[in-house]
């Protein structure tokens, strides 16, 4: 199917063989949706961590050809992971609802909020045909390429104990989601194959163009969804392109650049349908966000190639995301870049520290692309090494330190996906220093559409 874009399988070598097909190339073609037990994980929102996601569940052939196995079942819970995008609805469970796709890391926070919000009364997604049905623990994990939405975050923590939490810190009876960081990805610039001499834009004007603001070397036309950029002695138009509204992309590269996500400038082409990272959803005269790890993985024919090689990934501030090292794409950070680098510093920033809460609609905040990729689950499945959270010495509350393996989801999300550096880096990811500290995790409150 199209639509996948992991090249991964359903299971061991044997069983492999009898369920897909095998390209030209001796790389698996793309699975149909799982159908697993009521005890399974079930994964599903973010396109841009869905490969990852897939290598994890079923195992993935790495750049040399070689099968790796995927991650093995956490105390009888086997791992599932349903792709952003294909047939409207899924049914993830024997005997369990059929409803609509989460095609995007907010539907895929929603349908985990719908799964195991145990206060609300009615426990649905509206589906075409008027019917409602229960997610009653439908997805277990969701995706996310983005933090918490602002007006949902959770960050205060309690000076005395978590047990005295209010509603609305850490530990509190709003604290419904906890986001743990599993990677680290770059959202780059892509233009179109028909955008000559173009290489490298500042963050100012991506500011400029995604706020539909005029500066000295941006003008925008709203009516045509275009921006003039003036570069040197040169000029260029693109066709200014975001993906679709439930996408943890723009959710975050329209929060880096100060501009309103939920409300786009009137100058920005918001096809409501646009695929993230997606080569053929660009314009050839267009501009869009792209996942620098997606570009990497399609690029180097880890997850199938949506026409990448027909696109540019631009520098941006002249800091790159990708560079091509023995004839493979690799990321550019700043602490592990490849030597033939020109660059000193890379688009996927330092990954040995967390990337902080984006300033909203703050237009004249530093722009940050450089972006840490989330399993999002229920607070509640979460065991920590102090009771309740976190504790307090001498008068100073203090996070715990580790996630322990009381609970087979929690442990599965905090301890065992981060630690996966094969699985990371063959998918164009960065492995992350923090991996599996508390005190990293970011919280909110349930998210329901």
């Amino acid at each position: 199917m199209a639509h996948l874009k992991s090249k991964t399988l359903l299971g061991g070598l044997a069983a492999a063989a009898a369920l897909v097909t095998v390209s030209a190339f001796g790389i698996p073609a793309a699975n149909a949706d799982p159908l697993g037990a009521p005890t399974d994980y079930v994964a599903a929102g973010s396109d841009t961590i869905q490969s990852l996601y897939d290598g994890f569940a079923n195992g993935y052939f790495d750049d040399t050809h070689t099968f790796v196995a995927g991650v093995p079942d956490q105390a009888g819970h086997k791992l599932l992971s349903f792709d952003a995008f294909g047939s409207s609805t899924i049914q993830t469970k024997v005997n369990g609802p059929v409803f609509n796709r989460p095609g995007g890391s907010g539907a895929g926070r929603q349908a985990l909020s719908l799964s195991y919000d145990s206060a609300l009364t009615d426990k649905t997604l509206q589906q075409t045909d008027d019917a409602h049905h229960s997610l009653e623990r439908a997805v277990d994990i969701a995706r996310s390429s983005g933090q918490p939405p602002a007006n949902l975050r959770i960050t205060e923590v309690n000076p005395v104990n978590v047990d005295d939490a209010t509603a609305n810190q850490i530990g509190g009876t709003n604290d419904n989601l906890t986001y743990v960081p599993l990677a680290r990805d770059a959202v780059d610039v892509a233009i179109g194959s028909e955008v000559s001499g173009l290489t490298d834009i500042t963050s100012e004007q991506l500011k400029a163009i995604y706020n539909c603001q005029d500066t000295d070397d941006v003008t925008i036309d709203a009516g045509a969804h275009e921006a003039t950029i003036s570069f040197g002695l040169s000029s260029v138009t693109v066709h200014i392109q975001l993906p679709q509204p439930n996408s943890g992309t723009r959710q975050f590269f329209m929060a880096a650049l100060g501009a309103n996500t939920n409300a786009p400038g009137a100058c920005i082409d918001t096809n409501p349908t646009l695929q993230e990272n997606n080569a053929a959803e660009l314009d050839s005269h267009g501009i869009i966000p792209f996942s620098a790890a997606q570009y990497i993985a399609q690029k180097n024919g880890i997850a199938t190639d949506t026409g990448v090689t027909g696109i540019t990934l631009l520098t941006v501030d002249r800091r790159a995301a990708v560079a091509t090292v023995g004839g493979k794409a690799q990321p550019v950070s700043d602490n592990s870049h490849p030597t033939a680098s020109p660059l000193s510093t890379g688009l996927y920033g330092n990954t040995g520290t967390a990337i902080p809460a984006q300033d909203v609609a703050n237009p004249t905040a530093p722009v940050t692309l450089a972006r840490d990729v989330y399993s999002v689950v229920p607070t509640s499945e979460i065991s920590y090494s102090q009771s309740g959270g976190h504790t307090v010495v001498d008068g100073t509350t203090h996070l715990p330190t580790t996630v322990t393996a009381d609970n087979a989801l929690g442990n599965l999300v905090a301890n065992v996906l981060p630690t996966q550096s094969g699985a990371i880096t063959t998918f164009g990811f960065l492995t992350l220093g923090f991996a599996g500290q508390p005190a990293d995790f970011l919280h909110s409150s349930w998210e329901l559409p």
